[in-house]
């Protein structure tokens, strides 16, 4: 009974003449045996395992046969068919295993390549941080916002990349309440003003919360942006305030004087602010003008020795009446150049005005043209108080005033338009000014 049961398993199992003789080797040598008491019969167990050792070792050397032959399909090699049929079903079991695998492999890859495509290219900066709180991943827009290389910090923990207690700790709430967080900080070595946006990172739908996705939104020109305009309107309103009131005083002044002259004088003054407002005006126009990219040029061939001579004549008479002297250097040999002639005769206003301010009597204004390799340069110097060397650099802001220029007229915006002007016809300006000595103010125009 238990030979016939041994030799059914046994040919099952192997299907194989080869193994079935075996196996009734095995059942023979059980039959002999099991008239002996159970001494033998473990004796007779030891053989039975040796001989399945013995089968399986041949089994196993043709099933390596099989595998080593393989080919590869993604990267992961398929077992070939079998003629034998137990090994076959082995065969399918082990493909099917191999087949979802490989499909797990290669989805993992693509998924890999299309979340480091979409992160590459989003222009925020991305930083990706694992549930170790070790940074992970990150793209170039991040690279480009920090100025530095952050391979080096790839695996290494969040506290050594960015070194501010309240993106810390929001990382921090972020993984214990899994909820989205955002905050605006002043981050890295330049101060600059960020958006963090940090959320959970889910990579399927099947998997756990394990990573922190943080965005970096660059807000600083934005920031100063809305400074400037603060400070823009701030102005605007001083330096509107200072008129109005003239008006107002001189209008009072009127009203209950019944003197021709002081009527004459005050109604004057009253003439001189509205004047003034309405220069103003026009230079916040202008000004608005040119960040909105509204300002339109209209270029032509234009005499340099002309526009010298233009810009003495609308000023000699009154630099005589403050007795100021004006004078001119033209070009040995004239040459045009395409400008905004418009335009240019407001910037040399602009620096005639400035100069004649800080201009003593008696003192000296002069007016230049001069050639270089691809430029005319242009320069409207004095030798009247000049300007404080910690200025120079701000001169060409807009509102920008000197502390002794406070008592001064002026709206301290025609610099400003003067070096946006130049810039549009591809040239600059600068400044160079000495105290006591005066200043000397050159823009250059190509050729």
């Amino acid at each position: 009974m238990l030979r016939n049961k041994l030799i059914y398993i046994l040919s099952i199992i192997f299907n194989n003449s080869y193994f079935v003789i075996i196996s009734l080797f095995i059942g023979i040598i059980i039959s002999f045996f099991s008239l002996i008491a159970g001494f033998l019969f473990i004796i007779a167990s030891v053989i039975i395992n040796l001989s399945f050792s013995l089968i399986n070792s041949i089994h196993f050397r043709n099933f390596h046969r099989e595998l080593i032959s393989l080919p590869s399909e993604n990267g992961i090699g398929r077992l070939s068919n079998f003629k034998n049929t137990r090994l076959e079903n082995y065969s399918k079991i082990i493909n099917r295993v191999l087949d979802s695998l490989s499909q797990e492999i290669v989805q993992t890859l693509e998924n890999k390549i299309t979340s480091d495509a979409i992160i590459n290219s989003i222009n925020e900066g991305i930083l990706i941080i694992n549930s170790n709180k070790e940074l992970e991943n990150f793209n170039p827009a991040l690279v480009k916002l920090l100025g530095t290389n952050i391979d080096p910090y790839v695996g290494m923990n969040i506290n050594d990349f960015v070194r501010n207690d309240e993106f810390l700790s929001m990382i921090d709430e972020v993984f214990s309440t899994k909820e989205n967080k955002s905050i605006e900080l002043n981050l890295f070595s330049d101060e600059k003003s960020i958006l963090v946006y940090a959320a959970p990172f889910f990579l399927s739908d099947q998997e756990p919360f394990n990573q922190i996705l943080v965005i970096f939104t660059n807000l600083t020109e934005i920031r100063k942006a809305d400074n400037s305009r603060k400070e823009f309107f701030s102005n605007v309103s001083h330096e509107l305030r200072t008129p109005l009131a003239g008006i107002k005083a001189s209008a009072e002044t009127l009203e209950i004087s019944k003197d021709q002259s002081t009527t004459e004088k005050f109604t004057l003054l009253i003439l001189e602010d509205v004047d003034r407002m309405n220069k103003l005006i026009d230079e916040m126009m202008s000004l608005t003008q040119m960040d909105l990219g509204e300002e339109n040029f209209v270029k032509k061939d234009t005499s340099v020795n002309k526009m010298i001579e233009d810009t003495y004549n609308r000023f000699i008479f009154q630099c005589e009446d403050l007795g100021i002297n004006l004078k001119i250097k033209k070009l040995e040999q004239d040459i045009t150049i395409k400008v905004d002639i418009s335009k240019i005769e407001q910037v040399f206003g602009n620096l005639l005005s400035n100069a004649i301010k800080w201009t003593s009597k008696d003192g000296n204004i002069n007016i230049s043209a001069s050639l270089s390799k691809t430029s005319i340069l242009f320069s409207v110097s004095d030798d009247g108080e000049g300007i404080i060397e910690e200025h120079l650099p701000f001169i060409f802001e807009r509102f920008f005033k000197s502390d002794s220029s406070r008592s001064k007229v002026g709206s301290g915006l025609g610099l400003a338009i003067s070096k946006h002007i130049i810039e549009a016809h591809k040239g600059d300006i600068f400044v160079e000014s000495e105290i006591t000595k005066g200043s000397k103010f050159t823009f250059s125009i190509p050729k």
